[in-house]
């Protein structure tokens, strides 16, 4: 792992765009995330979102937006960013509806919840749903915005986060060994 970016493998990493005619979007349905991800070029693909969401830390806490960034399957095996305390989202928690699980980084870790092991298990409020925290991950960036954020929750959850379209703002893929980007 890099010790500069908390990120394996950095220079596999690609960002993925959508040829939309004379346009390179980053916007790609989930639908179309999981064909592309099929492709033998790939080790893995996920799709990310991110924003500011309302909500609280504690429930007695102060309401503030959030930075929060919703993630499909295997994005954390992917940028080989492992936690620090707890566990990540398992495979069949990324997409199901009602899976209100939250992974935080180090630095709200530390910064608000002080650096307390206790915090996995605790509750923090999005849009008035509950998540559980399940794990802490080490401080990482990368591709903007990755690691930006300090809040990741699983896909499956964006109606709760205030999203109704089913389109990832961003890809990131993992060239597979010997693979060139052209």
């Amino acid at each position: 792992m890099d010790a500069n970016l908390g990120i394996g493998d950095p220079g596999g990493l690609v960002s993925v765009y959508v040829d939309h005619g004379n346009q390179w979007r980053t916007t790609m349905s989930h639908a179309h995330l999981k064909a592309v991800r099929e492709s033998p070029a790939f080790e893995g693909l996920a799709g990310y979102g991110f924003g500011g969401v309302p909500g609280r830390l504690a429930p007695d806490g102060a309401a503030e937006v959030l930075p929060v960034i919703d993630v499909s399957l295997g994005f954390f095996d992917i940028l080989r960013v492992r936690p620090l305390v707890g566990r990540l989202f398992q495979a069949d928690e990324y997409e199901t509806p009602d899976t209100f699980l939250a992974v935080i980084s180090e630095h709200l870790w530390r910064t608000r919840y002080g650096a307390d092991p206790s915090a996995v298990g605790r509750p923090l409020w999005v849009r008035g749903q509950p998540f559980t925290i399940i794990g802490i991950v080490r401080h990482f960036r990368g591709l903007e915005p990755i690691g930006a954020e300090d809040i990741w929750v699983p896909y499956g959850t964006r109606a709760a986060l205030g999203k109704d379209h089913d389109a990832h703002q961003n890809m990131v893929g993992r060239l597979r060994p010997g693979v060139s980007l052209q």
